[in-house]
């Protein structure tokens, strides 16, 4: 049973692919690749079944594609952070009530956000900073109660910063 997959050291580690057999290690709940630009290619769907994956880390690597649909009915998961990376689309923001911390910065994300999405989660960061993603701030900001951290930089955000913000105590 292997729980934790690391890479050993912070540059170019991993050359080629994260191969779909990854998703045979069901027992896993944390799996951090980060700082290997040989790391190519896109995240396997495969992640998308298992269930006791937790965090989910690959950062400032070469993937490229779509995020898979699958990662969002992972329930347990609690921390996604695939900042640096090539990936674009449009991505979503419904997780399991456990999503604490998303670090999706410097892609080539696109498309508009619904921060109402987030309104069961635990969320405590939200970095989405340097991609391409459209969205009019609106009232729904004051849903995310636990909010700690705000990055939306360098998108295309529209619209007055609404008074429920000030609903976000700990931000």
């Amino acid at each position: 049973q292997i729980l934790y997959l690391y890479s050993p050291i912070d540059n170019d580690v991993f050359q080629g692919t994260i191969p779909e057999e990854v998703g045979l290690l069901t027992s896993l709940e944390n799996l951090v690749i980060k700082n290997s630009m040989g790391l190519i290619g896109s995240i396997p769907s495969s992640l998308g079944i298992l269930s006791d994956l937790r965090q989910l880390a690959l950062f400032n690597n070469n993937l490229q594609g779509k995020v898979p649909t699958e990662l969002f009915s992972l329930e347990k998961l609690s921390y996604l952070n695939l900042a640096k990376n090539n990936l674009s689309g449009r991505i979503s923001l419904k997780f399991g009530d456990l999503m604490e911390k998303l670090v999706f910065d410097n892609n080539n994300f696109t498309g508009r956000l619904v921060l109402r999405d987030l309104r069961n989660t635990k969320i405590s960061l939200l970095s989405l900073s340097f991609n391409r993603i459209s969205m009019e701030f609106d009232k729904d900001v004051g849903l995310l109660r636990g909010l700690k951290y705000l990055y939306l930089d360098a998108n295309e955000i529209t619209g007055k910063i609404p008074t429920t913000i000030g609903m976000l105590t700990k931000l």
